[in-house]
């Protein structure tokens, strides 16, 4: 009985707790972005609720729309972060940050591009998703100096 209690006390110090391996709502954002970067509509559709809205420079896009233009591309492109605000009210989150893309051609040529957004996040059957984006584009000098980003995969 002793070896049964040392073992399970041994097992539950040694695994992840469920808070500890539950992931940020921002993780979700970084997928949402890798799976665009690689043209992948499931890992798409699987950071996003099915009623998902994107609202950027006076459009609004649902996901159909974005599945739509979203296409295999022959540019490799690096995602950079800054994390503005993150408010978590439940099941609930509001994330602000500044997102900034490295963009490389085939033949070299690379293109910055860079914009400041907001996310309304869920928690859906245990797992966060998107269900709101607003996007304002940018150009890389209205960017503040201050603002450090990280690359994020």
């Amino acid at each position: 009985m002793r070896l049964l209690l040392s073992i399970l006390t041994l097992s539950a110090l040694l695994l992840p707790s469920t808070a500890a391996a539950q992931e940020s709502p921002f993780d979700t954002v970084v997928a949402f972005f890798t799976a665009l970067s690689e043209a992948n509509h499931q890992g798409i559709r699987d950071s996003t609720t099915e009623n998902f809205l994107v609202l950027e420079h006076g459009e609004v896009w649902n996901l159909d729309k974005l599945l739509s233009v979203v296409r295999p591309k022959t540019t490799l492109r690096r995602n950079f972060f800054s994390v503005v605000s993150e408010d978590v009210r439940g099941d609930t989150a509001l994330v602000n940050y500044w997102n900034k893309a490295l963009e490389r051609s085939e033949n070299g040529e690379e293109r910055t591009r860079a914009w400041l957004e907001s996310v309304v996040i869920i928690k859906r059957r245990g797992a966060w998703r998107l269900l709101q984006m607003h996007s304002t584009r940018l150009t890389t000098e209205q960017i503040p100096e201050n603002v450090a980003f990280t690359e994020r995969r």
